[in-house]
């Protein structure tokens, strides 16, 4: 699944019936200084907080 994470009723339907979940948590290396850091802070910290909450 590639989406963003605000959309929890999505993410959750996605997730049912699954065993596995991998996320990557995007948001690398060419964007360092090009991004703000509360960006970065969203997709690694606030995103896996959603997921783990949805699973």
């Amino acid at each position: 699944m590639v989406a963003n994470f605000v959309n929890t009723t999505l993410l959750r339907k996605t997730l049912q019936g699954a065993d596995t979940i991998i996320h990557t948590a995007a948001l690398d290396a060419p964007y360092v200084g090009m991004v703000p850091d509360h960006e970065f802070e969203w997709v690694k910290v606030k995103g896996t907080r959603l997921l783990v909450k949805a699973a």
